[in-house]
């Protein structure tokens, strides 16, 4: 407008407004011929205002101011964090960009309680929260989180562009007629929560607000203490096992179970010295056990225990320990009181802790230690420790790691209690397994080095830097080293799995996915992984559908794939069947067993192409059942054929043959015929056809019925073990029977529910109608071996230890026995008694039979052979006597053989036992008359010599192969 003057006033306002001519974006006033001109009226323009906010590594809260309409739009702001967790509180209007320092991811809470809508979408790089957008890179950032007015956080997954309910406050939820648990519910029927565990704040359990819960996804219920101790309100679930849940308060150590269905707590647990300053660090799960590990704050220093909790028990498994403890280890084999000198640092160095020790009025679970307790640490030089004590003995077990080849430990390293090369952080202890004539091997493994040690014994008493005792195994390059079953499993790096035998070799024994992959007609190649004769489990090949586990199995060259009936369910493989060259598949869930045919190579081929995919047009022979009436339990392969557990507790023997035999009965089977058990044993061998003996399986005892006799036995008074065996009932009552157990070395009769022990045996077994009878052996113990009266054995064999042994033999042996051996092998030669209960010795005819000598009782008929008294072996088997019941005298064996020297090398001379010098040769009648006697069988004489191997020694074994053995002591008499 024109007013003149303008130009030169100084009115008030006029030099502020003349300030914004000094940027020269306008001029306020001016001179326009022929007059002054000024501005009359001023309109501000707003435009785009990035506001950057750069933030510490400090956790902070930051709120938007609340801004007015006219500025809506306009500001950006541009939050840059260092790592830490920042709580933003947005306002309508802005725009947010959240980003982070490089390496540092930061956490960002994105308060929406004042924003009118709680709506949120997310895009890529983007999140809009009640009209509100905050852009951020994903990849750069940690874990988002939105929580909106009524308390409910969600977890942004930009992933899966979509974010759900982590978390909800129950005081908050106001909605007439609807439970928090319905909510969440339908937030968990639309796929609206995150995770398996959302968080209920405030949650009220019969009216009491409990304080923190947690909703079950899975499985729809709430988790929660039901307590009103202030401090257990805050809690952080731990774990879930079953019906119970276990909660831990981190920072006041204390740990405890709920019955998941009332929320009452049912256990508590007590770190060892909770009294001490500390907090719970971590709190995991592993299958059915749950870890804690607590921290110590110490006077000089911050330690840590490891308990695990298995059940109603706490155990100590894990002990961070000090250079005291750490130089006391590797100085000593065994720790005398182990619990005691492992935390003796933590109870001497204790502080008290600030807040006091509360109760939920539940058993409190005092720590015992486990049987194997971890001690690791640094000591004051900063060298690395690890050891092992196993707390049943004591004993420490100290990996005494040998360097890489090549490689040798440190000079300075000469007479340093600590091992030759630095123990890796990731060392574990695999596992250790016994030598049948050795020292305890101990395996170490390193995931990190990939690398396995192999050491013999627990350890050096006084570790010696110089001196490595843990020595590396020459694999190929592992993947894992774990423990399966009782069995330590190597899985290598090119997809071989492996168990590791006690001499460090690795048996191997399946393939994986990573094998298959790496070999496109692997059917051809499997036998260079263990020979054409090997076993192997073939992991990783695919059904049609190129997801579902494919069963496949690699048996002596051949390929067996599970037919299409049969795929999808869990299989177990039990070898061959000879009969009819087919594997044999079980399958547990139906109780059937199946044939299923292998597969050629062609067919192989046909069938997978180039990989481990089955195609959709391949054609899998058929699996025919076997044994189709008999619902099965279980079924294990061993030596004779399958062990096969019928549902009602029936336990059957089916013969590589193909025959079928019951050999044993369970406890759940006896328990359900208790009222009748006898006839129902008798019903039950007579259905299956069964001879013999049947086993009565139980708990903490084993008892036999005898199908002949049908008496039943029972091993009461015999100490339990897993491996007595039967012998059989004795001759003269039928209500007594002979029981060996393996473990005592001890022959007991048993009768009427009492076990009477007869002596101490070596071996003692029956194979067939022979007896096996073998002295302890050991310990210069002099043995007296007397064979037992037993019911249809007739033949016996006695093989005395390396002391002074005696053989005796009453009458009633004597006569019972028609076949006796004598095996007196013993290369020590120590002079061993035969007691005979023969009066006269003109009764006992003597004979050759290749290098053993035939006694006969021409009484009797009864024929005792000494073996290998004769030839190259005859020095070990010649220190013998036979004492004859009624003569002082006595007669060596050595005279025996004399009287061989003096006839020549003639087969056919026969002697008459005697003190005296040789008789004269009987007559040709005579001899006719004993040979034609009711005697033995030479065939089966030789049979029952030719089981004992000429290997020799004080303690030669009796043969362990029973069929093999039966083959030969009982051969058909020809």
């Amino acid at each position: 407008m024109i007013l003149p003057g303008s130009t030169t006033r100084h009115d008030t306002g006029f030099d502020v407004i003349r300030r914004l001519e000094e940027d020269r974006r306008f001029d306020y006033d001016f001179y326009i011929f022929p007059s002054e001109e000024t501005i009359r009226r001023i309109r501000q323009e707003y435009v785009d205002t990035p506001i950057e906010v750069l933030l510490d590594s400090r956790d902070r809260q930051l709120v938007i101011p609340e801004l007015p309409k006219e500025l809506y739009g306009y500001l950006n702001y541009q939050i840059k964090g260092a790592g830490g967790r920042y709580l933003v509180g947005l306002n309508e209007g802005t725009r947010v960009d959240l980003s982070s320092e490089a390496g540092t991811p930061s956490r960002w809470i994105i308060d929406s309680s004042q924003l009118a809508s709680e709506s949120i979408s997310v895009s890529k790089g983007q999140l809009v929260v009640g009209g509100v957008v905050v852009k951020l890179d994903p990849a750069s950032n940690g874990q988002v989180l939105v929580v909106n007015a009524k308390g409910e956080v969600r977890e942004v997954d930009f992933a899966g562009m979509s974010a759900r309910v982590v978390e909800e406050d129950a005081s908050k939820w106001q909605l007439p007629g609807q439970r928090i648990e319905q909510h969440l519910s339908e937030l968990a029927k639309a796929h609206q929560l995150h995770g398996q565990y959302v968080v209920v704040d405030n949650y009220s359990h019969e009216g009491r607000n409990v304080g923190r819960a947690f909703y079950d996804v899975a499985k729809d219920r709430m988790l929660f203490t039901d307590t009103q101790v202030e401090q257990a309100r805050n809690t952080q679930l731990g774990a879930v096992i079953g019906e119970h849940a276990y909660f831990v308060d981190a920072e006041n150590a204390a740990a405890w179970r709920v019955e998941i269905a009332t929320g009452k707590v049912d256990a508590q647990f007590a770190p060892s010295f909770n009294q001490s300053a500390g907090r719970i660090s971590r709190f995991w799960q592993e299958g059915d056990a749950v870890y804690l590990a607590r921290r110590y704050q110490l006077k000089e220093r911050e330690a840590e225990l490891n308990f695990r909790i298995i059940g109603d028990r706490m155990e100590l498994v894990g002990v961070v320990g000090d250079d005291a403890l750490l130089q006391l280890s590797a100085r000593t084999d065994q720790h005398g009181d182990a619990l005691k000198a492992l935390l003796q640092g933590y109870q001497s160095q204790a502080t008290q802790r600030a807040t006091p020790v509360y109760s939920l009025g539940a058993p409190m679970m005092e720590p015992s230690a486990a049987a194997l307790v971890t001690v690791f640490g640094l000591d004051n030089a900063k060298v690395a420790h690890r050891y092992w004590v196993r707390t049943s003995d004591g004993t420490v077990i100290k990996p005494n790691l040998a360097p890489p080849a090549g490689q040798q430990p440190p000079l300075d390293a000469q007479g340093k209690p600590q091992s030759a090369w630095p123990i890796p952080a990731d060392l574990v202890f695999a596992g250790s397994m016994p030598q049948p004539a050795g020292q305890e091997v101990f395996f170490f493994y390193s995931q990190k080095e990939r690398v396995l040690f192999r050491q013999e014994g627990p350890g050096q008493k006084v570790l010696d830097g110089s001196q490595p005792s843990a020595l590396r195994l020459a694999t190929p390059t592992l993947a894992n080293v774990l423990e399966l079953n009782g069995h330590l499993v190597a899985v290598t790096e090119d997809g071989r799995v492996a168990r590791i035998e006690a001499t460090g070799r690795l048996s191997y024994e399946a393939v994986n996915e990573h094998w298959l992959k790496k070999h496109g007609t692997w059917w051809k190649d499997l036998a260079s992984v263990n020979g054409s004769n090997a076993t192997l489990a073939v992991f990783g090949a695919k059904a049609a559908d190129g997801k579902s586990a494919l069963p496949v199995w690699y048996h002596n060259g051949q390929v067996i794939v599970a037919a299409s009936s049969l795929q999808g369910k869990p299989l177990q493989f039990l070898g061959f069947d000879s009969a009819s060259s087919s594997a044999r598949l079980f399958e547990p869930e139906s109780g059937k067993l199946y044939l299923q045919a292998p597969m050629t190579s062609e067919a192989l081929a046909t069938a997978f192409g180039g990989d481990e995919v089955l195609e959709a047009s391949a054609q899998l022979p058929a699996a025919t059942l076997l044994m189709p009436q008999v619902q099965l339990r279980s079924a294990v392969q061993v030596d004779a054929g399958l062990r096969l557990t019928t549902a009602q507790g029936e336990i059957l023997l089916r013969t590589n043959s193909g025959d079928v035999q019951l050999v044993a009965v369970d406890k759940g089977w006896q328990q359900q015929h208790l009222g009748n058990l006898p006839q129902a044993l008798a019903k039950v061998t007579g259905q299956w056809g069964a001879k013999g003996v049947l086993t009565l399986q139980g708990a903490d005892s084993q008892g036999w019925f005898d199908v002949a006799s049908g008496q039943m036995f029972a091993s009461t008074g015999i100490p339990a073990a897993s491996d007595l065996r039967f012998i059989g009932v004795a001759a003269e009552s039928q209500r007594s029977a002979y029981v060996y157990s393996p473990t005592e070395q001890a022959l007991y009769k048993v009768k009427q529910g009492a076990a009477q022990k007869l002596g101490h045996y070596g071996n003692v077994e029956r194979i067939g109608s022979s007896l096996l009878l073998q002295g302890g052996g050991g310990g210069g113990r002099q043995d007296e071996l007397a064979p037992p009266l037993i019911a249809g054995v007739d033949s016996v064999v006695l093989h005395g230890g390396g002391a002074n042994d005696t053989y005796r033999f009453s009458p009633a042996m004597w006569a019972h026995y028609r076949t006796v051996v004598i095996d007196n092998d013993d290369p020590g030669q120590a002079l061993d008694r035969l007691i005979l209960p023969v009066a006269d010795g003109k009764n006992i005819l003597v004979s050759r039979q290749g290098e053993n000598v035939l006694l006969t009782d021409a009484g009797t008929g009864t024929a005792l052979v000494l073996r290998q008294v004769l030839g190259s072996q005859a020095s070990a088997h010649r220190h013998l006597q036979i004492e004859l019941q009624g003569d002082s005298s006595v007669i060596s064996v050595d005279h025996l053989v004399k009287g061989f020297a003096q006839a020549g090398s003639t087969r056919d001379a026969l002697f008459e036992l005697s003190s005296r010098e040789r008789q004269s040769v009987p007559t040709a009648n005579d001899i006719a008359s004993v040979t034609e006697a009711e005697g033995p069988s030479l065939a089966k004489l030789s049979g029952a010599m030719a089981a004992f191997a000429d290997t020799g020694g004080a303690r030669e074994q009796v043969p362990q192969n029973r069929q093999a053995a039966q083959a030969v002591l009982v051969p058909s008499l020809t």
